[in-house]
C-alpha cells in the first residue's frame, strides 16, 4: 500500500501545483489529477486504515525531495507512470504483491 500512497501523494502535490499556476488550459489536467489522488487515497485506506497518516509523511518527504531537486518534472518523471499502472490494475498488483510476501 506504500505505493499506493506515493501515488496519492504524488497527484495532490501535482494537482495543486497545477491550480497554483492559475493556468486555465491546465484545470482540466489538475481536475484529473485530483480525481486521481481520491482514488488512490480511497484503495489505500481500503487495506491500510493508517494511510491517512503515512499519507502526510509521505507528502512531506516528496515535496522536500522536489524542493531540493528541478522541481514538480522531477517527481512527475519518477511517478506518472507507475501511478498510472497501479491505478490501471490495483487488484492485480495487491494480489502479486500478497504472493510475494507469502
Amino acid at each position: 500500500m506504500n505505493e499506493v500512497i506515493q501515488c496519492a501523494s504524488y497527484y495532490k502535490i501535482s494537482s495543486d501545483a497545477l491550480i497554483a499556476m492559475n493556468a486555465p488550459q491546465m484545470k482540466g489536467i489538475a481536475d484529473k489529477l485530483k480525481l486521481s489522488h481520491q482514488k488512490s487515497l480511497e484503495l489505500a485506506l481500503k487495506y491500510d486504515k493508517s494511510a491517512t497518516s503515512k499519507f502526510a509523511e509521505i507528502e512531506n518527504q516528496q515535496i522536500a525531495e522536489m524542493k531540493a531537486s528541478s522541481g514538480l518534472r522531477e517527481l512527475m518523471n519518477q511517478y506518472r507512470t507507475k501511478c498510472q499502472q497501479i491505478l490501471a490494475a490495483p487488484d492485480e498488483r495487491l494480489k502479486y504483491w500478497q504472493m510475494v510476501e507469502m
